[in-house]
Formats: structure tokens, sequence, C-alpha cells
């Protein structure tokens, strides 16, 4: 039953002013906090099984930063609020998997878009951050909330359905069986496990790219004994490339992936994100893991164990290479992996790649996120890339409701994000602006009986209207936006969108996709055989056969003629330099654009994105002769 009572009133405006002050405070100006004392942090003490109410208004599965958010917002709306953590330490990623390097999201005029809930931890701990103060902050903040209870650890999670709705959540804990029926159910899990458990339809890594695999996973390295004078100096003096350190954090040499040769040959080791923690100890992000499924609890352990050894050869490197590491050890190992990539729960919409670098608003918007669109290495030997860095877009609250599953929400990365899309939608910052709106939107749905499919599919309806005012007394970011990119106004951007959705774009931080610069044999053959590869695999080109690779590709500007010779060989016709003109127009395998080019100017990327485009336009292609 939602409780609503004066006493809860004065506490929940109380609340709003605090998060009001503190984004005030912080929301336009970047000022790294000061670490507090780390303290230890006490837990609140997890009921008996006899102990646990048979029903909640709200359940929320995974302890994890967006688990938390969510939690606390369904319980400041007056929800009767169960909280399921997979460990006894909450906070998930930031503290058991010990990322403590918050990715913050930094819109339109600088202002910090993730807000609410979020503020509140990042107030307090700043970035980097502390991790035994992280633990601390979390800690107190679901201490604070009357009508919240933590279970920790639990495990074997599973809804309960009646028909394709969920009713409530079966589990184990402290070594008994329990259910409990909800009112409504998160599923906060970085993998969308409730979701999936319940039959939503979901993607998984880069599939739906055409794509097998995810990106790395990571296991944060934590040493101690390291002289951070000796990081300083190794920065100055480029020892591992260019590289920068301010106050406690360092990031650069990315000559190191090149410099350490893995035992594992699964892993790699990148340029370091490195941060420096109260009791002298670092923390680093670099340790890449590759061809996991972590869909597999198995192989997940059998990564974290393989990554513990890499680790030991990793820091024998560091030892002998790296200055300020000499007498450096292993003061520990998270409790878990940083895995970035699972699964991508199909929701009411799909955000996409498009939607991110465009900017885009929309009516049910619940949060508003800005991080590029970072996507990193997928297996060994690539380098990560970055598609593009948006000014800020809106994520819907259609993303949080699964198709097909009713009764349920899912937030953080595994909502309904493409995995392009996923590459900026996925930071945690994000996750927890998620997390509150689905809690709050939980006690809403409750309050007045209305189904959260029903208010997803009203985007401009009165209950997202009141949701978002909801959100914003209590310290959420959402004032609508138009900030149309200069670059969607090119004539070849069209066609350069439709190439980026396949994963073969990237603009970097400066949004540049060079459409007017010249390209070469060299790249028209790569990204047309890719693409073509990639939307054959999709299940897109019916009627093409074998893409075949050019045998010439030289890295020279390349005309129409030749351009027109290759795109004929790539689907499968050899055909004579002087013949291949005539026959790819004939064909229809030139673009209409381009079909009065001067064959003797070279080609832009534009011209090759429109070429490409052109052809994933076709249905069918000839039979090759």
């Amino acid at each position: 039953m939602l409780v609503n009572s004066p006493r809860r009133a004065a506490i929940a405006i109380l609340l709003c002013l605090t998060a009001a002050v503190l984004a005030l405070v912080l929301a336009c100006f970047w000022a790294t906090a000061v670490p507090s004392a780390p303290s230890a942090a006490v837990p609140l003490a997890s009921p008996s099984p006899a102990q646990i109410a048979s029903c909640y208004d709200v359940v929320v599965v995974s302890g994890e930063p967006e688990g938390i958010a969510a939690a606390i917002s369904a319980a400041r709306n007056g929800a009767r609020t169960l909280l399921l953590s997979e460990r006894e330490t909450v906070g998930g990623l930031m503290t058991a998997g010990m990322l403590n390097l918050i990715d913050l999201d930094r819109g339109h005029r600088w202002c910090l878009t993730t807000r609410g809930i979020f503020l509140e931890f990042y107030g307090q701990v700043g970035s980097p951050f502390d991790i035994a103060r992280g633990k601390q902050v979390f800690e107190q903040m679901l201490a604070r909330e009357e009508l919240l209870t933590v279970l920790r650890p639990v495990t074997a999670i599973t809804p309960v359905m009646a028909e394709n709705r969920v009713t409530g959540l079966r589990f184990a804990y402290q070594g008994q069986t329990v259910t409990v029926s909800a009112g409504r159910v998160i599923d906060a899990t970085p993998d969308g496990d409730v979701a999936a458990a319940a039959g939503a339809p979901y993607t998984f890594g880069q599939e739906d790219f055409g794509r097998e695999g995810t990106m790395a996973a990571t296991l944060m390295l934590h040493f101690a004994g390291v002289d951070w004078n000796g990081v300083i100096r190794a920065a100055r003096e480029e020892i591992f490339g260019p590289a920068r350190v301010r106050g406690r954090h360092g990031r650069g040499f990315g000559k190191l992936f090149t410099a350490y040769e893995p035992v594992d040959p699964n892993m790699a080791l990148r340029g370091f994100n490195i941060t420096r923690q109260g009791d002298g100890t670092v923390v680093i992000n670099a340790l890449l893991i590759f061809g996991l499924d972590p869909r597999d609890p198995e192989a997940v352990a059998d990564a974290y164990r393989r990554a513990q050894a890499e680790t030991k050869h990793v820091l024998a490197f560091l030892r002998r290479e790296f200055p300020g590491f000499e007498h450096a050890t292993i003061a520990g190992y998270p409790e878990m992996l940083y895995i970035r990539e699972s699964r991508h729960i199909l929701g009411e919409y799909v955000l996409d790649i498009a939607d991110v670098l465009e900017n885009r608003d929309f009516p049910d918007r619940v949060a508003i996120a800005t991080y590029p669109v970072d996507i990193q290495a997928a297996r060994p030997g690539e380098f990560g890339f970055v598609i593009g860095d948006p000014v800020q877009y809106s994520i819907p609250f259609r993303c949080l409701v699964p198709r097909g599953v009713d009764n349920l929400l899912v937030v953080g990365r595994a909502a309904s994000f493409t995995s392009l899309a996923a590459g900026s939608a996925r930071v945690i910052p994000v996750g927890m602006a998620t997390g509150q709106a689905a809690g709050a939107a939980a006690a809403y749905s409750l309050r007045h009986g209305v189904d959260l499919r029903e208010i997803a599919r009203v985007p401009e309806g009165p209950h997202i209207r009141a949701i978002q005012e909801l959100l914003t007394a209590q310290g959420a970011y959402l004032e609508p936006f138009a900030l149309e990119p200069a670059f969607t106004r090119h004539p070849a951007y069209p066609a350069a969108r439709e190439i980026m959705r396949l994963g073969l774009v990237s603009a970097g931080y400066r949004n540049d996709f060079g459409l007017d610069r010249p390209t070469t044999h060299l790249e028209f053959a790569n990204v047309c055989t890719a693409a073509l590869t990639r939307a054959q695999t999709l299940g897109r080109l019916p009627g093409l056969g074998e893409v075949r690779y050019p045998l010439s590709v030289p890295e020279e500007p390349i005309t129409a003629p030749e351009a027109a010779r290759m795109v004929l060989w790539i689907t499968g016709t050899a055909a004579a330099a002087a013949d291949a003109w005539p026959l790819a127009l004939e064909r229809d395998l030139v673009p209409p654009e381009l079909t009065d080019r001067d064959p003797a100017a070279p080609l832009t990327r534009g011209d090759l994105y429109l070429w490409t485009a052109h052809l994933l336009k076709k249905g069918q292609f000839p039979i090759p002769v």
C-alpha cells in the first residue's frame, strides 16, 4: 500500500530543497571534491526471511547504482519498496567493481544534466572518489529511507509471471527460497536478467548491426606501493605516449597497448585511466578481456580468474618499465568485472545512434544524457573508437518499458538502446537518472491506477507530464531543447547516418565526418564491403551473393569509374576498366547523385557514403557474370 502522511510530505520537501541547493552549486561548475576521510560504512541490517513482507509496492532488482537510485526514488514517492542486492556490497560497479571515475554528463552550456539522486551521491564523493567513501555514502542514502527494505546477498532471482505480466519475484536468501509479490518491478541488473527471464525480446552485444561479440570487459587493477611522482614523470616525459596527470587522476599512456604483450591471448592492456585513493593505493582501468559472454556465469567466473592471473603479469611489466611502479604490489582485486555490454532489451522505443548524435529531444524525456559515443574494442588487435560527441539528447520513458512484458521497467545499460547508442547511454549517471525516473513512475502508476505501457504509449500525455513535474521537483533536469547539429545539413549526411548505424563511421570528439575529404581505394573497399557484409548478416540483402574484397586497394584517391569497377567486383562481376561505368549504370549500381560526376574527379568520403547507402537500399542484385 502506498504511504502518504504529512511527515512523509515534509521529508520529501526537505529532500527536494536539498537536491535543488546541490544542483545550483554543482550543476554548471566542476570542482573536484576533496575526499572525506573514509570511515567504515555500517550496512543496513538485512531482515530474516520470516521478517520479509509477502507484498511490496515496488521491488527493485540489483544493488547497482541504477538500482539504488530506483529504490530510493520509489520509496521517496510513497511506495513500500524492496531492493534485492546481488552482493553484500551495495553500489555494484562503483564499489564492488572499483570503477571510481565518474563519466559526468555535461550538456548545453556545460551544465550537468544528470542531477537528482545521482547528484546527491556525486556531491558527497566527487570524482575520482575513494571507494570506501562511495560505499559509505550509498549505505547512508539507503538507510535514510523509512519505506525501503534492503536484502543482501540475494541469488537465483526469477520473475513470477501471470501470462505476460510480472507479478512478483522468487529468490534465494539466507538458505531459503522466498517469494514476494510486487505492484511494480524494476530490473536494474546490468544484463537485463529479469526482463529476459520474463520473455522480453532483446539483442545481444553488437548483433544489431551485424557483428558478433561485445565490447571488452575489464578487471580493474588495484596496486599499492606506487610512487605518484613517478606517474607524473611518466606523463611529463611521455614515456608511454601523451598523458596528463591532474591531482589524483591520470589518463593517457596509449603506447602501453603495443608495449605490453599479454600472456592471455584474449586480453590486452590499453592506455591508463589511473586514480589515487586516499590510502595511497591506485586503481587503474586498463585491462581488457575479450570474447566474454556475460550471460554465462561460468564464463564470467573463468574470465575473472584469468584476469587475476594476467594482473600479476601486468604488475611485473610495470615494475620493470613504468616509473613509480618499481615497488608496487597487488593491493587486492575487485569483487566483480566491469562488463560494458550484454543484452539490449527492446522497449516501446529503441534509442538509435542517430538520436544520440543529432541531439534529439523527446516529449517523454525522463533523463538527459551527453556522454561521447565510446565504443571499446571487441576483439584482440582492435582499437576502440568514438563515433561522435553529442551536445545532449534525451532518454524517452518508452525506452524503459520492455515490449511484451507488463508491470516491468528496465533501467541502466540494458535498457532499450541500440548497441551503438549504448556507447553513450550506458554510463552510470544516465543509468541512475533513468533509475530515479523508473522509481517515480512506478509509484505514480500505482497511485493513479494506470498501467506502465499505457503511460508509455502517449508520450505527450498527462501522465508523462505529471511524472516529469514530479522528477523536476525532486531535482532532475528535464528542460526541453532544440539543438540541431550543423553536420546534419550536409547533403551526404543522410547516407552517412545509414553507414553509421552499421558501426562504420567514426567522427570522433569533434563530430568531424570528413564528408568533403577525398576518399581512397582502400577506404572505399573497406567501408563498402563491411557495410554489405553486415547488412547481409542482418538479412537485409537477400539477393546479394558473396561479397568479394577487391584484389588491389591502393591508398590513393579513387574516381567514379574506378569505384564503379570496384562495386561490380564486390557484388560478383569482373569488368574491364572501359566497360565498368556503363555496366554499373545499367545495373543501377551508381547513386543518382553521382551519375553526372566528372570521371576524372576524385570521390569524397561523402560520395563513398552515398554510394554505399545506395547499394544498401537495393533488395536485388543482378546475377554475376
